[in-house]
């Protein structure tokens, strides 16, 4: 009987705590960073592997792995890669650890997903992968096991592993790279490839979120690939009476064989599926491209080679960075709706939440998403506004306090894009859906102590300032200065509808109350977090009005 292999006690500065996963390529730790004091994932090579003789073309694309997850800074939706460094000449990678469980995981439990949550699953990973491919990156490798799904909504992007960085690969032309059910046909084919190919592979993961079931399958791997390269799959509607009928162009487009027939980019994927939720048919292109025998060619020199031993793949490697800690069932049963939305509903609430005016200008590459224009009335809760003297919306004058000090002027706002990539500020009783990101925006004329803290429907609270995975940014904050937060992307709402409300203290001294509310929230389990959103509001209440602002909105 093999003895159980015994942990290391550190890697690096890092203490390790636990085994999270292991594959053939590698092992992944629960880890711990004893100076910043945040829990880590740490992967690792295997030194047999390192030994061999593909050794050195494995350390390259794993240092290749770090590089390209390190470009990406701390956007939502990518698991961020913190540190690159080496242990007896055993390469590892840094990360962050993820609390959740990965799609792979729900799929497997034959959880079905309501089309409002599919298409927030899927406007979040269009936009990671516009932010990936604008930053010259290819993923090469998207599939339900490399998407983490957290228990607010939020998905995130790991493993680069086999990632393109812009023109360079560890790859030759002709290898073919990545896990069979999710690549595209040029993949499959070892033709070049680039962000297209990714975009093909997440919509072979929408297609399974609308219809629970793969577009391609096979009962080999010759007759799997047959299918990807040369067979169209059935149409959503066949499978899903449910959905708008402009999805089936939708997927048809988006599962082309071409990639010049697909859309181009992952923005302009996100607007034609919001196009398709509101009735509006996707333009098909014209048929072109190898003939079946030309395909069919390839496909047949792709088999041989596979068959010889000559193919180069890297197939399901399901090494989690995370292990799911969250009020979510790992033991999903079968047929039940994330979050118990209902089915008969879902479609509405999907048309509803992106049904919006076209942009009239393309976002960033990183540009979140907006809602519907129907609640214009600030949210005042300043010595003015309780006075019934005139404000502008979204700001604060001066007030004197309690005993004569004088209030700082600020302005705090909240700011949410949609898939059409329009921003707008949020007003109070405005709406939100999780399709929808949002952001804060602050700025003061004097030195001031910032919180910000958000209550969701469910009563847990959320502190996104001060608070090191948003924002760097320390108090007093600079006067004059517009403050962004988070400060490299946006906030993202879980599946939990109802009211929920945002919070912000802006005072001349630090809050010693409010700082011990927000140094126990991360530890805090369900019962505790709750209890500290009733602290904070109950201290949020005594405070100077002239130093506080909330914005409420409901959360559809």
């Amino acid at each position: 009987m093999k003895e159980p292999e015994s942990l290391p006690e550190t890697i690096g500065k890092y203490k390790i705590e636990d085994v999270l996963g292991k594959g053939a390529m590698g092992i992944v730790y629960k880890g711990f960073d004893p100076f910043i004091k945040r829990e880590v994932a740490i992967k690792l090579i295997h030194k047999e592997l390192l030994a061999s003789s593909s050794g050195e073309e494995v350390s390259i694309r794993f240092r290749l792995e770090a590089q390209a997850a390190g470009r990406f800074s701390s956007h939502a939706n990518i698991v961020t890669v913190y540190e690159y460094g080496e242990e007896d000449g055993c390469p590892y990678i840094v990360m962050e650890y993820v609390h959740g469980k990965t799609l792979k995981g729900w799929l497997d439990a034959d959880t079905r997903f309501p089309l409002q949550n599919a298409c927030s699953i899927m406007n979040q990973l269009l936009n990671a992968l516009h932010y990936s491919h604008s930053n010259n990156v290819v993923h090469r490798d998207i599939k339900p096991e490399n998407l983490f799904l957290l228990e607010n909504g939020q998905i995130k992007i790991s493993d680069f592993g086999i990632a393109k960085i812009d023109k360079t690969s560890v790859t030759q032309h002709g290898m073919r790279i990545g896990t069979p059910s999710y690549m595209s046909p040029e993949q499959i084919e070892g033709k070049p490839v680039d962000g297209r190919s990714d975009l093909f592979s997440a919509a072979v993961i929408f297609y399974q979120l609308l219809t629970g079931r793969k577009p391609f399958s096979g009962e080999s791997l010759a007759s799997l690939m047959h299918q990807v390269v040369n067979s169209e799959p059935a149409s959503v509607l066949a499978l899903n009476h449910s959905l708008p009928k402009a999805f089936d162009g939708l997927m048809r487009k988006a599962l082309a064989k071409n990639p010049d027939d697909r859309f181009q980019s992952g923005q302009e994927f996100a607007q034609a599926m919001k196009a398709a939720l509101e009735g509006k048919s996707v333009v098909l292109p014209v048929k072109k491209g190898a003939s079946p025998l030309a395909r069919y060619a390839a496909l047949g020199a792709v088999a041989v080679a596979l068959l010889a031993g000559g193919g180069y793949w890297f197939m399901n490697r399901d090494v989690p960075l995370g292990r799911t800690d969250s009020g979510i069932s790992d033991h999903a049963e079968p047929g039940r709706t994330v979050r118990g939305i209902e089915e008969k509903s879902a479609r509405d609430a999907a048309v509803a939440d992106l049904k919006k005016e076209p942009a009239a200008t393309p976002p960033p590459v990183h540009a979140p998403v907006r809602q519907e224009e129907d609640a214009r009335v600030a949210s005042l809760p300043s010595s003015d506004a309780a006075a019934g003297k005139a404000v502008e919306p979204g700001t604060a004058g001066k007030a004197t306090g309690e005993e004569g000090i004088v209030a700082p002027a600020f302005d705090a706002r909240i700011f949410f894009t949609s898939t059409d990539g329009v921003m707008n500020e949020l007003k109070d009783g405005g709406n939100l859906t999780p399709a929808d990101t949002y952001y804060v925006s602050f700025t003061a004329e004097d030195d001031v102590s910032l919180y910000v803290a958000q209550i969701d429907s469910r009563g847990d609270i959320y502190p996104i300032f001060p608070n090191s995975q948003f924002s760097l940014e320390k108090n007093p904050l600079v006067p004059g200065r517009d403050y962004k937060f988070p400060q490299d992307n946006n906030l993202f709402l879980d599946f939990n509808t109802g009211k929920e409300q945002i919070y912000f203290v802006a005072g001349p001294a630090p809050n010693e109350d409010i700082e011990r509310i927000f140094s126990e929230i991360p530890t805090a389990n369900d019962t505790r977090k709750k209890e500290l959103a009733k602290n904070f509001v109950t201290t949020f209440e005594g405070l100077d009005p002239a130093n506080t602002r909330s914005i409420w909105f409901w959360h559809k």
